[in-house]
C-alpha cells in the first residue's frame, strides 16, 4: 500500500473508535504485501474485490471493523482464512499502529484472534471495557449494543442489496430484518442475534453469488480473446480463399466481432463455435480460383489485426468502466462518476469499424479501384491517430482504476497496418 493509502485506513481507524467502518483485508505473502481497505458506506463486497484485486493472494475477510482501546475488532458474515488475525496484526505493527486483532461473527462471538496476549493499553484505552474474561480458556463477547451496531451496519447492506437485486427470498429476508431490527430496538438483542443467525446462510450463498456473477464478464473476455486468436486468422484464411458462402461468413464473424464489443461475450462465443466448422470447410475445399489478387493476404492481415485489436479495445474500456463504477458504489458523487465513465466508451466508441469495412473491401479490389480504397482506408487511419493523440487516449492506460491497454493496442496496429497501405 501506498503511503497515501495508509494515512487514509489511518484515519478511517480513529472514526472507527466512534462508529463501525466497513472493511476488506487481503493477506499478502509477507505483511508488507497486505491490502487493508476501509470505507464509511462502500460495501465491504466490493471492498473486498477490490482488495483481492490490489493483493497478492486470494484469501479475504471483509465485514466492519471497530477500534476499541487498543483492540481492532473485525466483524465479518463469513470465516476469515486462517492466520489472517496474525499477518493483520504483523501489517499494524509495521505501519506503527500496533494493536490487537480480533475476528467476530455475526453474533460476536471470537473466532479467531493474533493469539498474543494484550499489551497494555493507554490512557484512553483503560477506559474501554473488555473484550473477554479473565477465565482461562474463556472468551465472552462484547457488549451486547455494540456488537449489534456492527452487526447491523454490516447486514443491513447485503439485505438491501438482495432487495435491489430481486434476489429470491428478498421479500422474506427484509420482513425477518425488520422483526430482527425491531427486537433490538427494545433491547432484545438474543431475539435479534437469533434472527441474523437463521439468515446468515442465506445472505452468505447470495454473497457468494453476487461475488461470482461479477467475476463472470472477466472470465467470458478472456475466452472470447483466446477463442479470437485462434479461430480469427483461420476465418480470414478462409475469406482469402474467395468461397461462395463468403458474404455468409463475413456475416457471421461482424456480428460476434459486434457482440463482443457490446461485451456481450457469451453470445459472441456462441457465434464463433458455430462459425468455425464453416471455416474449416472452406479451408479444407481448398480455393474457387486459382489466383489471388496480389497484395491481398497482406490487406487480410491487417484487416484481421485491426478486428483483433479493436475488440481488444473495447473489452478493455468496458473493464475499466466497469472498475470505475465500482469503485463510485457508495460514493455522493455516483451518478456523476458512472456518467464519466459512460463518456469515456463513447469516446474510445469514436474508434469505429469504418478502418475494418475499408479493408475488407480492399482484399477484393483491383487496379484503380483498389488504389482508391488503399488512399480511403489511410485516411481513416490518419483520422484515428489523431484521436489518439489528445484526450482520454493520452491518459487512459496509465488510470488509477484498471490495468487497461486501451491506446497502446491501437497505436501498435494502427503503426503495422499503415506500413503495409504504404507499401
Amino acid at each position: 500500500m501506498s503511503d497515501a493509502e495508509i494515512e487514509d485506513l489511518k484515519g478511517l481507524m480513529t472514526k472507527a473508535r466512534k462508529r463501525p467502518v466497513n472493511f476488506a483485508i487481503c493477506m499478502g505473502k509477507a505483511p508488507d504485501g497486505t491490502v487493508v481497505l476501509g470505507h464509511l458506506r462502500k460495501d465491504p463486497e466490493v471492498l473486498a474485490r477490490q482488495a483481492k484485486k490490489a493483493g497478492e493472494t486470494p484469501k479475504v475477510a471483509f465485514g466492519a471493523m471497530e477500534v476499541s482501546g487498543k483492540k481492532l475488532l473485525l466483524t465479518c458474515p463469513e470465516a476469515p482464512p486462517g492466520g489472517i488475525a496474525k499477518r493483520t496484526k504483523a501489517f499494524l505493527m509495521l505501519i506503527k499502529m500496533p494493536m490487537k486483532v480480533i475476528f467476530l461473527d455475526a453474533n460476536g462471538a471470537v473466532i479467531q484472534d493474533d493469539g498474543e496476549d494484550e499489551t497494555s493499553d493507554d490512557a484512553e484505552g483503560a477506559t474501554q471495557a473488555p473484550l473477554a474474561e479473565d477465565t482461562p480458556g474463556h472468551k465472552a463477547a462484547p457488549d451486547q449494543a455494540a456488537a449489534w451496531a456492527r452487526v447491523e451496519s454490516m447486514t443491513t447492506a447485503m439485505v438491501q442489496k438482495m432487495a435491489d437485486q430481486g434476489a429470491a427470498k428478498a421479500g422474506q429476508v427484509q420482513a425477518a430484518w425488520k422483526a430482527a431490527q425491531a427486537a433490538a430496538a427494545a433491547g432484545d438483542f438474543a431475539t435479534a442475534t437469533a434472527v441474523v443467525a437463521k439468515l446468515k446462510p442465506i445472505l452468505t450463498a447470495f454473497s457468494g453469488q453476487a461475488s461470482d456473477a461479477a467475476q463472470a464478464p472477466d472470465a467470458l473476455a478472456a475466452q472470447w480473446a483466446k477463442a479470437q486468436a485462434a479461430i480469427g486468422p483461420r476465418y480470414e484464411m478462409a475469406m482469402a480463399l474467395q468461397p461462395e458462402n463468403a458474404g455468409k461468413l463475413r456475416a457471421a464473424w461482424a456480428m460476434a466481432v459486434q457482440k463482443a464489443d457490446g461485451a456481450d461475450f457469451q453470445a459472441a462465443l456462441t457465434i464463433i463455435a458455430r462459425l468455425e466448422p464453416a471455416v474449416e470447410a472452406v479451408i479444407a475445399a481448398g480455393p474457387a480460383q486459382s489466383v489471388v489478387a496480389a497484395g491481398t493476404v497482406a490487406f487480410q492481415k491487417s484487416r484481421v489485426l485491426w478486428v483483433t485489436a479493436r475488440s481488444k479495445m473495447m473489452a478493455e474500456v468496458h473493464k475499466l468502466a466497469e472498475a470505475i463504477n465500482a469503485a463510485a458504489e457508495g460514493d455522493e458523487l455516483a451518478d456523476e462518476i458512472r456518467a464519466a465513465a459512460a463518456d469515456i466508451v463513447a469516446e474510445v466508441e469514436q474508434i469505429d469499424t469504418r478502418l475494418q469495412e475499408a479493408l475488407d473491401s480492399l482484399t477484393n479490389a483491383e487496379g484503380a479501384s483498389r488504389d482508391a480504397m488503399k488512399r480511403q482506408a489511410a485516411g481513416i487511419l490518419a483520422e484515428y491517430q489523431a484521436l489518439l493523440a489528445k484526450g482520454i487516449f493520452t491518459r487512459i492506460d496509465d488510470n488509477p482504476f484498471a490495468p487497461v491497454s486501451v491506446a497502446t493496442t491501437a497505436r501498435n496496429a494502427l503503426n503495422v497496418i499503415s506500413r503495409t497501405l504504404a507499401a
